[in-house]
């Protein structure tokens, strides 16, 4: 066994460490998607895009009344709508 020190002097303890600073409260964020893409769509397109948000899930319809860009039965995205598809992409990019 070993003998306790002669003196209070000699034992040594670690100095306790600092309390942590408090975190920052969390701050709310929109995650409003819909009108950002809305608003970068370009003018000619914006009607063809509506859709529907959650906070979980951003649902969006790309389809214009006008029968020579909105083909229905075709399962491949018609020509004219890559402007559109476009200024999606840099949203959810930026």
């Amino acid at each position: 066994r070993t003998l306790p020190p002669p003196q209070r002097g000699d034992i040594t303890r670690a100095a306790p460490k600092p309390d942590a600073p408090e975190p920052e409260p969390p701050q709310p964020v929109d995650f409003a998607l819909l009108p950002e893409f809305k608003a970068e769509a370009p003018d000619s397109l914006k009607g063809a895009l509506s859709g529907t948000e959650s906070v979980s899930l951003a649902k969006l319809v790309i389809q214009s009344s006008n029968p020579e860009l909105f083909q229905s039965s075709r399962p491949t995205l018609t020509q004219g709508y890559e402007p559109l598809v476009e200024s999606i992409a840099k949203v959810i990019l930026a």
